[in-house]
């Protein structure tokens, strides 16, 4: 018998991919591992993976239901986590609700590439994001644009934002 196909892992598409594949040549091995060892693997998102594991408050870990997705998540990067207001980040680090809410606002079901991701899309956290563009020019709620997305994990894609979403600022439904 021969051999299952292979899907090919499209490259991701954006406008910071080529620095993304520099920091991890061996991206396209994060297809075989799930979402949280994934996202732990991407430097230039190490604030939001200790947001999301357990790291910044070992009260919110939500990582074990990212790793039972199918999820798309929106990984703001860590010069995005630097923008916010040094009080902001330290209040989210002391109130579990507000990091928790926060998490899941950057994650929604789904595994839909650079090409398919736009729309409005309800979050885990139950308010929407609105999703514009395609392939390598994204934005997310009108102010976050994806630096590199389409990031395949094995049950998930992961979209690089340049912003943290706000759950407090939805888009208009």
């Amino acid at each position: 018998p021969s051999p299952a196909p292979v899907a090919e892992i499209p490259d991701p598409q954006g406008p910071d991919c080529d620095a993304f594949k520099k920091s991890l040549p061996n991206f396209k091995t994060l297809a075989n591992v799930p979402v949280g060892t994934a996202l732990a693997s991407i430097p230039e998102i190490s604030t939001f993976n200790a947001a999301i594991s357990g790291q910044l408050n070992p009260a919110v870990n939500i990582v074990p239901v990212l790793d039972n997705g199918p999820y798309v998540v929106f990984a703001p990067t860590n010069d995005a986590f630097a923008e916010l207001a040094p009080e902001q980040l330290e209040a989210l680090k002391a109130d579990p609700a507000a990091l928790t809410k926060l998490d899941y606002y950057h994650a929604f079901l789904g595994l839909l590439g650079p090409d398919d991701v736009k729309g409005q899309r309800p979050t885990q956290q139950g308010n929407e994001v609105k999703v514009t563009g395609s392939g390598g020019d994204i934005k997310v709620n009108d102010t976050a644009k994806v630096l590199c997305g389409g990031i395949q994990a094995a049950n998930a894609r992961i979209y690089l934002i340049d912003t943290v979403l706000d759950p407090d600022t939805p888009p208009e439904p």
